[in-house]
């Protein structure tokens, strides 16, 4: 990495760090779902653009999946499900939902 792509992760990686310390603030706060959706959002375009800056390409994918997954596990208190743009963040993840829900009626 040159200095300036050293300088754009550090930045980012701050981004996602202050975003996830105004999440934290607000879940024992009355915010709305909205207003903590956006920030879930904010962290995940965060980590997306370091990843990209890290040139991982098809491993790129792979952790949006992950991160998708992850906060959308029982007992999370925020859910991207539903979300406006979930389906931006993970165009399969509905056939994944779906796939999970299938396995889990066995």
């Amino acid at each position: 990495c040159s200095s300036c792509e050293q300088g754009s992760l550090v930045s980012e990686l701050i981004k996602g760090m202050e975003l996830t310390r105004q999440l934290k603030a607000h879940l024992g706060l009355e915010v709305s779902d909205e207003a903590k959706g956006m920030l879930v959002e904010g962290i995940l375009s965060s980590y997306e653009k370091t990843l990209s800056l890290l040139n991982l390409g098809g491993s790129m994918e792979q952790s949006q999946q992950h991160v998708v997954l992850s906060t959308n596990m029982p007992g999370s208190p925020i859910s991207v499900i539903g979300s406006p743009k979930s389906e931006d963040l993970n165009p399969g993840f509905n056939a994944q939902q779906e796939a999970m829900d299938f396995s889990r009626k066995r």
